[in-house]
């Protein structure tokens, strides 16, 4: 069951059961060397967990090595067809734990091959990383009502007044962002997980969006 729903654990989690499969499997070893037991109850019990124990631990340790295995190959799958392009720009632009958990989220849903559970995430990703980067370049906190839209367009014309970006036609692919967020609400109000919505966003459509906020964010990134 591990196995078949591979994308239910991290390969760190599927490690660490792997080890305490392990631990438990040495545990139950020691268990059986020792001297039997005076009573009928107490030494049935300890017949049946040294018999079934070590054949549970061995069934966990290799369908956690199956998992991981399932895992790669579906992520090479998703490399090969170029689904993961951008992913490494999803990234916090702060040192925030709350943040650091959000960002893991966006990309695990990428990298197991479902973007469209976590496009809810995405959007909370990009709209805090927009606000953050606001209150840097402008040295002051951006009012809580503004827009994800208005905040990327006021630093996009002053980015465009200091020379940072040099092209218009950098600068209009920015607000063209900043006018997608706007419709990123209703993607996230209606098509994602933040709801109890009947239909989700198509998966090619999901990842659409995920490279199209990425490589937003990766340019952002570059200017910081």
């Amino acid at each position: 069951m591990i196995a078949l729903d591979f994308r239910l654990f991290s390969n760190a989690d599927y490690d660490e059961l792997k080890s305490v499969a392990t631990e438990t499997h040495r545990r139950i070893r020691a268990l059986n060397r020792k001297e039997r037991l005076h009573t009928t109850l107490e030494s049935n019990y300890r017949f049946y967990v040294c018999e079934e124990g070590p054949v549970l631990c061995d069934s966990i340790i290799n369908q956690c090595d199956r998992a991981k295995y399932l895992r790669l190959s579906a992520k090479t799958i998703l490399v090969n067809a170029g689904r993961l392009e951008g992913i490494d720009a999803l990234k916090p632009n702060i040192d925030d734990e709350n943040f650091n958990v959000l960002a893991k989220q966006v990309r695990s849903a990428i990298e197991n091959g479902t973007p469209e559970i976590g496009l809810d995430r995405l959007h909370t990703f990009a709209k805090k990383y927009i606000r953050i980067m606001y209150e840097r370049h402008f040295d002051k906190s951006p009012d809580r009502s503004a827009t994800a839209k208005r905040l990327l367009g006021e630093l996009v014309n002053d980015l465009r007044e200091q020379g940072a970006v040099q092209s218009k036609m950098a600068s209009e692919i920015l607000k063209s962002s900043a006018r997608v967020l706007e419709q990123f609400n209703h993607v996230r109000n209606n098509q994602s997980l933040a709801h109890d919505n009947p239909e989700l966003i198509s998966r090619d459509e999901a990842y659409f969006i995920y490279q199209s906020v990425a490589a937003s964010i990766r340019f952002l990134e570059s200017l910081e």
